[in-house]
């Protein structure tokens, strides 16, 4: 594992991340509808699963089927606990685009 982890490879990894999260904040939607997305799965995981897939090294073509065992073997909160957070405005992954963008753009390195 160590290999992986150079001061190089490491700022490969960072730019990724650095050119993902816009790409996948703009999937969201647009910002201030006020409509509820699900940023755990939508945003949360995907980067997540997407520097994983980096760092391991897993082709494109097989990213896919990566990412696919890694939600399998993510816990997914039960349904009742979504629509109540739904409700809430916010907890548990979910977020009102209205807030998500603000929040994200705001801790945006300069």
């Amino acid at each position: 594992m160590e290999p992986a982890l150079t001061a190089d490879r490491l700022a490969v990894l960072e730019a990724n991340v650095r050119q993902r999260v816009p790409v996948l904040l703009d999937a969201l939607g647009p910002s201030g509808t006020g409509e509820v997305v699900d940023i755990r799965n939508d945003f949360a995981l995907v980067l997540a699963g997407e520097t994983l897939c980096d760092l391991f090294g897993v082709p494109q073509e097989l990213r896919e089927r990566a990412r696919a065992a890694m939600s399998a073997i993510t816990p997914t909160p039960h349904p009742t606990r979504l629509k109540r957070a739904a409700s809430d405005g916010g907890s548990a992954g979910l977020l009102r685009r209205s807030c998500w963008r603000q929040a994200a753009h705001a801790r945006r390195p300069t």
